[in-house]
This record gives structure tokens, C-alpha cells and sequence, in this order.
């Protein structure tokens, strides 16, 4: 995989991480319990994945402590672009290295 691949990837994994941004604040406003399941949209790099991963918030909120971790649903881990942290039954936790690292930092939007 190219360097400009990578990078594609990576901007893929950040929009959807994005749109479970919006998710999240929108449950908040909803009074939704911190130990109660949201439903995200996986965090993998392909555009066509709609999966739907139940986190809690608190879950949700520990993986964004990084600016280089995702939440993706299980079998869409992407051995050459990350690092599986956690692995659960219905989700996994990954954390990207080299270029789609310096992307998913450059694109936090907590930062």
C-alpha cells in the first residue's frame, strides 16, 4: 500500500469518527446514561462499510482520549495501518501508526 493510500484510508477512518462525534453529542443532549449503549458507525477506512457498533459512552469516550485510536466492528481491523488495543465481541479498538497516524492526529476533532 502506497503512502497516498494510507493517507486516503486514514481520511476515511476520520470522517466516520467525525460523524460519531455528532452521534455522541446528539445522545447527551438526549440525557443518554454514561454507562448505556450508543450505536456508532465503524470507524474503518471503506466508505461502503455502514456497520453499527454498540459502545458505551463511557467506552466511546475512553477510545477518543486518543487522537489515533478508532472503534471498528470485529473483522475490520487493518493489520497494515494499526494495532488492535482492545478486542471485544462487538468491537474492536485499534490504534493507527506511521502516515494514517499523523493523518488521524492532524484531523481530531477534539483538538
Amino acid at each position: 500500500m502506497n503512502e497516498e493510500q494510507v493517507r486516503r484510508r486514514a481520511r476515511n477512518e476520520a470522517l466516520f469518527r467525525g460523524l460519531n462525534e455528532q452521534v455522541k453529542d446528539h445522545e447527551i443532549g438526549n440525557g443518554v446514561d454514561a454507562s448505556d449503549p450508543i450505536d456508532f458507525v465503524c470507524e474503518c477506512s471503506s466508505l461502503e462499510c455502514m456497520k453499527v457498533v454498540s459502545v458505551s459512552r463511557e467506552e466511546y469516550e475512553a477510545v477518543r482520549e486518543g487522537g489515533s485510536t478508532f472503534i471498528v466492528a470485529p473483522g475490520h481491523e487493518e493489520p497494515e495501518i494499526e494495532d488492535v488495543l482492545v478486542s471485544h465481541s462487538s468491537f474492536s479498538v485499534v490504534e493507527k501508526r506511521g502516515e494514517a497516524a499523523a493523518v488521524a492526529e492532524e484531523t481530531n476533532p477534539r483538538d
